[in-house]
């Protein structure tokens, strides 16, 4: 299905709507702003995020469109990309030359402002042709047909990491592994090579690991796409063993590129046995692996001895940072590449935020400079919505408990928080964030929101359980007080333990009152008593008590 992003002023909403309906309804899909910006989400970030992956960007160019600072930015954006891009001129004005520089090399069409349906059904026909238009050299490709699996993400440019795609295509057998933290780029490298290695003629397969993933079918997803290259022998292999077999034999005997994206995101444990397969045959393909670190089953012998060639990125360079940014035409002052590769340590999504931030709001270096700060904020925000959405439990604990801490996160923490591997190492990276509590501490519940909410729709059952363990973790953990107690109760109010959390209010009432939210506890004393009978003798006290501190009259009330 084709994916388009329209570009648009506030005051054409109406008539982007009017399109955007006829496209979708000719099948394929839109995006449009405010429509399609999740609640609570950075406004650029999202913007960013649906002109990167779009197919092709649409602009409704009436003379208000032509003339808004916000429809540029997107063009300029859809033009980083490298997307297509579609011009629908509406009405007799001078195109402005910032507009007509983007737009130039790409077909226009015309559109009566007031168009009726008809012409309208017209437009959107046209534009569905031309907006992507079919490349007739890959009609007669000869290497067409021989990519298999998924499709990797598409690249809007590639920056900073060609002296490792060269190493890389150096390698035309064996296994590989690219690691690195989230969002620093492996996917983009491993597309990259993806991409070079299938023009050259060789066959190509991508796989994005899932979490329902196991050994036999991604066996047999790879043997059908083995099985359909040219000189390959069919086998009928009956079960599992016989297919891993006709796998690894046909993995010795052809050249071909395979490769699976995002390792840790497996739970099959069994996969192992797979990846440690094609590692224990001499292989005359070249097969890819990414992940955050190196897989247990991989040993350290494995490549110094030659067996597989890992390759670890990290963040890019000050004078790669430099290129990064005049590749979107942001040529700025030595001190101030200075100041963005330092807040953004070189990472690669960081960066890429930075600079649409920088474009979305035209700030010149004085305010750039100023605006740090700020951004940063919508900075942690994109890594909280976006980097972590695809984390492993244990990495979303970190969040999970960033969130009942409300701590601020930088690039330094997330790479720390990142490299910890076990329950005790997440608690001593942790530990040290503590000094931060409650700073950013709305700005942070708002951005952890999105991630929580998607995760506890599709993992229910998991939430529950990682709500019980942070609260036992802060009830066995954290100094006694009363917001402690409070986010205990919480967490097991969250994992639906009414019984515990009653327990904790009712016990550590005092703490509660004295330390916490006292509108809170009140209503937390109200439900306890309400689904406890026992507690009633306790909310008598807790009435007499609050009546002889004469404190105001509606909380005294409250509990009578």
């Amino acid at each position: 299905m084709k994916r388009f992003f329209v570009s648009h002023a506030s005051r054409d909403a109406a008539l982007a709507a009017a399109i955007v309906c006829e496209i979708e309804t000719q099948g394929a899909s839109c995006w449009m702003a405010p429509r399609d910006i999740p609640l609570g989400a950075s406004y650029a970030a999202a913007i960013v995020k649906a002109i990167r992956e779009a197919d092709a960007v649409i602009a409704l160019l009436t003379e208000a469109g032509a003339r808004s600072k916000q429809v540029l930015r997107e063009l300029e954006r859809a033009s980083s990309y490298e997307r297509p891009i579609s011009a629908v001129l509406v009405g007799d004005y001078q195109l402005p030359a910032d507009i007509e520089y983007f737009i130039a090399s790409f077909q226009h069409e015309r559109l009566e402002h007031s168009a009726e349906r008809d012409a309208i059904v017209k437009l959107v026909h046209a534009l569905i042709g031309t907006a992507t238009p079919i490349d007739e050299q890959a009609l007669t490709d000869p290497t067409e047909g021989l990519l298999g699996g998924d499709e990797p993400p598409a690249v809007g440019r590639f920056i900073g990491r060609e002296a490792i795609l060269n190493r890389l295509g150096t390698v035309r057998s064996g296994l590989v592994l690219i690691t690195g933290i989230a969002g620093i780029g492996k996917t983009q490298v491993a597309g990259q090579l993806y991409r070079r290695t299938h023009s050259v003629g060789i066959p190509a397969y991508w796989r994005r690991v899932t979490a329902v993933d196991g050994p036999e079918t991604l066996t047999d997803d790879l043997l059908a796409f083995l099985r359909a290259l040219p000189g390959h022998g069919r086998v009928n292999s009956q079960g599992p063993v016989a297919a891993r077999r006709e796998l690894l034999s046909a993995l010795r005997h052809t050249e071909v590129l395979i490769v699976f994206d995002e390792l840790e995101s497996a739970r099959d444990q069994q996969l192992d046995e797979l990846w440690r397969a094609m590692l224990d045959v001499e292989l005359r393909a070249t097969v890819v692996l990414t992940a955050r670190v190196t897989p247990a089953w991989m040993s350290e012998r494995d490549a110094v001895a030659g067996r597989v060639l890992v390759q670890e990125l990290g963040g890019l360079t000050r004078a790669e940072t430099e290129v990064f940014l005049e590749a979107s035409q942001l040529r700025r002052t030595e001190a101030l590449v200075d100041l963005i590769h330092g807040r953004t340590q070189g990472h690669l999504l960081l960066l890429d935020l930075l600079v649409s931030q920088i474009v979305s709001f035209g700030l010149d270096d004085a305010e750039i400079a100023d605006a740090l700060p700020d951004l940063s904020w919508d900075l942690d925000q994109y890594l909280l919505t976006h980097v972590f959405s695809a984390l492993s439990e244990l990495e979303l604990e970190v969040i999970r408990y960033l969130a009942i801490s409300f701590v601020p996160l930088t690039t330094s923490d997330l790479a720390a928080l990142l490299q910890a591997h076990s329950r005790e190492a997440l608690i001593g990276a942790t530990r040290s964030l503590e000094r931060r509590r409650l700073a950013h501490r709305v700005k942070l519940a708002y951005a952890v929101e999105p991630v929580v909410r998607d995760y506890t729709c599709r993992h229910a059952t998991e939430v529950a359980l990682t709500h019980v363990r942070l609260a036992e973790l802060l009830s066995t953990r954290a100094a006694r007080s009363g917001r402690v107690v409070q986010e205990v109760a919480y967490h097991f109010t969250m994992a639906g333990d009414h019984e515990r959390a009653d327990a904790q209010v009712l016990e550590h009432f005092e703490d509660l009152w004295n330390d916490g939210n006292r509108g809170w506890t009140l209503a937390a004393v109200e439900a306890a008593g309400a689904r406890a009978h026992a507690a009633s003798d306790l909310r008598r006290e807790l009435s007499a008590t609050l009546l002889e501190a004469r404190l105001d009259a509606d909380s005294a009330r409250y509990l009578e």
